[in-house]
This record gives C-alpha cells, structure tokens and sequence, in this order.
C-alpha cells in the first residue's frame, strides 16, 4: 500500500491463481479507496498495449 499511497505504480496488473487471492484483493478494494489512490499514480499501461502494437505494426510494414 505504500508505494500505491505514495503515487508510485506504473502498472497494473493482477495474478490470480486461487480464490483466496480474489477475496485478497477484494478485501483490500473493501477497506481502501483504491479507484481514488491509483488517480494520483501514471498508470502505463495504455502506452505499453500501444508501444506493442506500434511494434507490430513495424514488423509487418516491413
């Protein structure tokens, strides 16, 4: 929570692998106001899907 607190996350992402990581992330979300500490952060992950396609787009182009 620190670094999200502190508006250092630059991506976002999750790994979900059982239901008791879900109910993790629920809970946090719960006691958190988690949507207004991530406003404060430059999530990046927009300018990665668009880095990829741009690549991709290279790669076919030529």
């Amino acid at each position: 929570m620190t670094l999200l607190k502190s508006g250092m996350y630059d991506f976002v992402g999750t790994d979900l692998h059982h239901e008791k990581h879900l109910k993790a992330l629920t809970d946090i979300a719960e006691k958190y106001p988690v949507r207004e500490m991530l406003k404060i952060s430059p999530i990046l992950n927009q300018s990665l899907l668009d880095h990829i396609s741009d690549v991709k787009s290279q790669h076919i182009a030529g």
